[in-house]
């Protein structure tokens, strides 16, 4: 009874997937020329992988879902093993009925059925869990972050189950990433500081609050922990489901790119210099537009839109004035200063 009432629900989601242009900008949520006719899903299978073989943009999906909220409360109701058929005459998807489960009689009794599948993530748990140990600290933030001070019996490294005195406001956090600081953000429009690039390098348990010290107690760490080094607050919507949607930004830049290199690739995460006052939230997908000044006095985003788009970005954690996003899809190069718009907005 599982097995239909997912198939049911399914079907009703991948169905509404005709208008999917009408929702957004024109061209923005269209098929994919080489979309195959059907697709078996597979374990290891992820949404963002499927709405890649049939859309040409994967975020799209969710404008499939949102139409039918009181009937899918939850749109990972995707499992391994269910076949997906595009009917390229009517041109909507469909679950391929599973004929391999005859028709039973049942009467009333007490049954019980193991769930044998997952159903699908928005994104593999290797990319999710990059999203969640990439810190995020905002130049207003850094000078109040708290800040590992001593360790204890007075040594100069730490490691896990060891304890670390820190100091600063802990807030009611009880667990925290270790940060270190590596370099700082610069905006590439104001050339003010945005905020600081770095590694994480473990995370920290509260186990004794004190006035003007805390004492931690490392739980986890890849390197050795060392005085000076910055906590971030461990937040629950790290762990969060994304739902990709359109950013409201329209101009913004890339800042940085976190990695050593002067070019971003696919799965690389970058900082764009524009956050929530502008619009943008976890889950908000973004254009990235080669930089083209062909007006000195013209508009940054009448500039941007000289060019096409050459990549697209996922947004996964918003402060005030800073993002951070992955790359995921890069049709050409992508550096800092390229331009971020939102993928409502046309460009020729």
């Amino acid at each position: 009874m599982k097995k239909f009432s997912t198939a049911v629900l399914l079907t009703v989601l991948l169905t509404c997937f005709l208008p999917l242009h009408a929702s957004g900008s024109a061209g923005a949520c269209e098929w994919a020329p080489n979309a195959p006719d059907k697709h078996q899903v597979r374990t290891g299978d992820t949404l963002w992988d499927i709405a890649s073989l049939f859309l040409n943009n994967p975020w799209c999906w969710p404008n499939v879902w949102k139409p039918n909220q009181n009937l899918i409360p939850n749109p990972h109701w995707i499992y391994p093993g269910q076949t997906i058929v595009l009917n390229r005459v009517s041109g909507t998807l469909s679950v391929e009925a599973d004929n391999a489960v005859p028709l039973q009689h049942l009467s009333p009794t007490i049954r019980s059925t193991e769930i044998a599948r997952s159903p699908l993530p928005l994104l593999s748990e290797k990319l999710q869990t990059l999203f969640a140990r990439t810190p995020l600290i905002s130049a207003d933030a850094l000078p109040n972050a708290p800040t590992i001070r001593e360790i204890e019996s007075g040594r100069v490294m730490a490691g896990k189950g060891d304890s670390v005195f820190v100091i600063g406001d802990v807030g009611s956090n009880k667990q925290f990433d270790v940060f270190r600081v590596e370099y700082s953000i610069i905006d590439p429009d104001t050339k003010q500081p945005l905020g600081v690039a770095g590694l994480n390098i473990g995370r920290v348990r509260l186990i004794q609050p004190g006035g003007a010290m805390h004492k931690f107690e490392i739980t986890r760490s890849e390197k050795e922990v060392s005085t000076g080094d910055k906590l971030v607050p461990v937040s629950d919507s790290d762990l969060a489901p994304l739902f990709p949607h359109p950013g409201k930004i329209v101009d913004g830049k890339l800042a940085a790119i976190l990695h050593d290199g002067r070019w971003a690739r696919m799965h690389d995460i970058v900082v764009i210099n524009r956050g929530s006052v502008h619009g943008l939230d976890p889950g908000s997908v973004v254009k990235v537009v080669r930089h083209v000044r062909i007006r000195p006095n013209a508009s940054p985003l009448s500039n941007a839109l000289n060019d096409k788009a050459i990549g697209t970005l996922l947004v996964f954690k918003v402060q005030e004035r800073i993002s951070l996003a992955m790359i995921m899809q890069a049709r050409d190069a992508i550096t800092i200063g390229d331009s971020i718009i939102s993928p409502d907005t046309e460009a020729p």
